[in-house]
């Protein structure tokens, strides 16, 4: 009977162990994503070991069974929640997918099933007994296939949950920290006793000690929870923030203990973070009463602080922010010490040299100005300041918009503010500054100063307008004649190659039309002088093409009025075989007035966007171009308009670009709409292009200036 007391009363001190252990974690479940699966964990832990030693107690087979199947209403997940539990504890939260989390659950829920209805079948556990040969009456029974299924996917579950802890804290560092061993151990110590029992293995004859030795298992939990804070929100926090500043921070509870420091404060108090967690904050800085009065703030607040220490005095600023519960309620205090040495020594060196720096400050040519760190309102300028930005002393001293809108772009500003505050100097820093009548760029260095105990701004800028102005027109040249050079060698190339097709054409067919004279083939010879007229011919349009290019930006010295309407068909006369070969019928207004330009550029402009419109017609069966014109309040707008193979959306804003050929397959310069825009600008109109897309046919506008006598004429009719 003693074994068997001490059994029972080590289940109920497990058991009320666990339940408090998952009353405590609750209180954390609104904010730590590890809070829920461990409050499950220890609610399912505690029900266990109630039943078991309800099993353990009752000499009734009947009440044994029914003890014995309640617990798989939640058994069968144990190594479920324990999964969550470490994998909400090492942060990977995006693995708790609901996908995921329906697979897992199967096996456990058709095994609570099973096991809570064990006695109307033989699909989990049968043949109940009650074995009395021990020194504690236990329950005997037949296990199914499916509960050993049950038992070897739990492992596996505990087995995987185990295996993440360990590489997870592995990189992040964390794998021999005490929370990370203390939780650990306490997983894995269960499970082990459990399933050593599972294999037979157990000191008294059919009793799973698993229950009765929860209480170690709370032991450790109590010690994660307690002493290093398992489940408070600053191991959170300590991996993303803590760790990294190069400023000292500490986090205290509210009653004054350390919960964590980072290394930072770990150096200045000289310390460890195993050695500090845990106790009063008195204990790391005995001698240093004004800090130890800061951490005490029941509100947040701020104080300068000094300290005397190996070497010298040693200058900070403090500050304490109070650490709320989702509740309002605080919790804790955070507690931030910025080293101000530097800015102190400053301070004592501008007093110690006042003289020398008001001479310097007042005398010198470049622009110089002290405003306040908080607020940027300016305290003090000098004469280069004033000279530089046009206003007055009396515009600036005691402003505070104005410095900000001095600075063109708000970044650049931002930028040398935050360098201050993080204690670097900005030396050389370029920006640009708009004053009172002009823009200017300047050179920026700048440092912070101590005056009557407040932070400022001492800024120097220098004007480099003017040579920057000459560095950009220097870049700019340079990138032109880049521009220009790979231009040039891309047309030389282009147009060395389009003369040279004709060429050949001619050159081969001249050898044939010699020996088809031979023939005395009068038919043979026709074709032979054909094709060399129509390769003449190319080369002619091609020749054209390049004079008006070379034309196309030049004004018009000497304009002439020219009818529209037969310029366009003097344009379609010189294009007549490939309109009738093609079968395009053209149409072309009559009243399409008379144009103020150059004749034989313009005549180029029409022939170019006929021939483009004859190329590019594809395989329309009807093909048609009609030249129109159409009134608008601003003047006539004229248009070239085919149904042929129409321009892609993307390919529309390269259309008049040099050497561009949307189409590849069909021959062409790529020079012929670039020097027809090229011309049209330099007679004072635009041109530009719509289409529907391919297929969908393509319209060409443009203007011209007109006949100011016919302008007038129509003004008045």
């Amino acid at each position: 009977m003693l074994i068997f007391d001490v059994v029972i009363a080590m289940i109920i001190l497990s058991g009320i162990s666990m339940a408090f252990l998952g009353l405590y974690g609750w209180r954390f479940a609104d904010r730590i994503p590890a809070a829920v699966p461990y409050t499950l964990l220890m609610a399912s832990a505690a029900a266990w070991a109630i039943l078991y030693s309800l099993e353990l107690m009752t000499p009734s087979l009947p009440l044994k069974i029914v003890f014995h199947n309640l617990r798989f209403l939640f058994l069968p997940f144990v190594a479920v929640i324990e999964l969550w539990l470490v994998i909400a504890y090492v942060k990977k939260t995006e693995w708790l997918r609901r996908d995921w989390a329906a697979a897992v659950l199967i096996i456990p829920v058709i095994a609570a099933f099973l096991g809570t209805t064990s006695p109307f079948h033989t699909l989990f556990r049968y043949n109940f007994s009650i074995n009395t040969a021990g020194p504690v009456m236990v329950l005997q029974y037949t296990d199914s296939p499916f509960y050993t299924l049950y038992i070897f996917y739990s492992l596996v579950l505990l087995i995987l949950a185990i295996v993440i802890l360990i590489v997870e804290s592995r990189k992040r560092k964390t794998l021999w920290e005490e929370q990370t061993i203390i939780l650990l151990t306490a997983l894995a110590l269960p499970t082990i006793i459990n399933y050593l029992f599972i294999f037979g293995i157990t000191p008294l004859p059919g009793v799973n000690m698993t229950a009765p030795l929860f209480w170690i298992a709370a032991v450790l939990y109590t010690v994660a929870l307690f002493r290093y804070r398992f489940l408070d929100i600053i191991p959170i926090a300590r991996s993303r923030l803590i760790e990294t500043m190069s400023t000292p921070m500490l986090v205290l509870d509210m009653g004054g203990r350390i919960i964590d420091l980072n290394p930072a404060a770990c150096s200045l108090f000289a310390t460890t973070l195993k050695a500090a967690v845990g106790k009063s904050v008195d204990g790391i800085a005995p001698d240093w009463p004004d800090f130890l009065s800061l951490c005490r703030s029941d509100e947040t607040d701020h104080a300068d602080l000094t300290r005397d220490q190996e070497g010298g005095a040693r200058y900070y600023t403090g500050s304490v922010e109070l650490i709320h519960t989702s509740s309002g309620e605080p919790e804790g205090r955070l507690v931030l010490l910025q080293d101000v040495t530097g800015q102190k020594n400053a301070e004592r060196a501008l007093r110690f040299s006042e003289e020398k720096f008001r001479k310097a400050f007042y005398t010198s040519p470049d622009a110089i100005c002290i405003s306040r760190l908080e607020d940027g309102m300016f305290v003090s300028v000098n004469k280069g300041f004033l000279d530089l930005s046009g206003y007055t002393e009396g515009e600036i001293i005691g402003r505070t918009s104005l410095e900000r809108n001095i600075w063109k772009d708000k970044d650049d500003r931002d930028r040398v503010t935050r360098a201050l505050i993080s204690g670097e100097e900005v030396v050389n820093y370029e920006a640009r500054f708009t004053t009172r009548d002009r823009e200017i760029v300047g050179l920026v260095s700048a440092s912070v100063i101590i005056i009557n105990g407040t932070s400022h701004i001492l800024t120097i800028t220098r004007d480099i307008t003017g040579r920057k102005q000459v560095e950009e027109a220097k870049d700019l040249l340079l990138e032109e004649l880049g521009l220009k050079n790979a231009e040039l060698d891309r047309f030389t190339y282009t147009i060395s190659h389009d003369l040279k097709s004709p060429l050949i054409t001619i050159r081969g067919f001249l050898g044939l039309l010699g020996q088809d004279l031979k023939k005395n083939d009068p038919s043979l010879v026709q074709k032979d002088m054909d094709r060399i007229s129509s390769a003449a011919e190319k080369m002619e349009r091609l020749i054209s093409t390049l004079l008006a290019l070379s034309r196309s930006g030049k004004s018009v010295d000497s304009p002439e009025y020219i009818p529209l309407t037969g310029l366009v068909q003097e344009a379609a006369g010189l294009l007549d075989v490939s309109l009738k070969n093609q079968g395009v019928t053209l149409t072309v207004a009559e009243d399409l007035t008379v144009v103020s330009g150059d004749r034989q550029s313009l005549l180029q402009v029409m022939t170019n966007l006929l021939e483009n419109a004859i190329k590019f017609m594809g395989d329309q069966k009807e093909p048609r171009i009609d030249v129109g014109v159409r009134q608008e309040d601003a003047g006539p707008v004229f248009f070239v308009r085919d149904n042929g193979m129409g321009i892609r959306k993307e390919d529309q804003p390269k259309i008049f670009g040099l050497f561009e050929r949307l189409y590849p397959e069909i021959p062409g310069t790529g020079i012929g709409l670039a020097t027809v825009k090229r011309i049209i600008e330099a007679h004072g109109g635009k041109i530009w292009v719509e289409s529907e897309g391919a297929g969908e046919g393509t319209t060409f506008w443009f203007t011209l200036p007109g006949n100011p006598k016919d302008r007038n004429s129509s003004a008045r009719d």
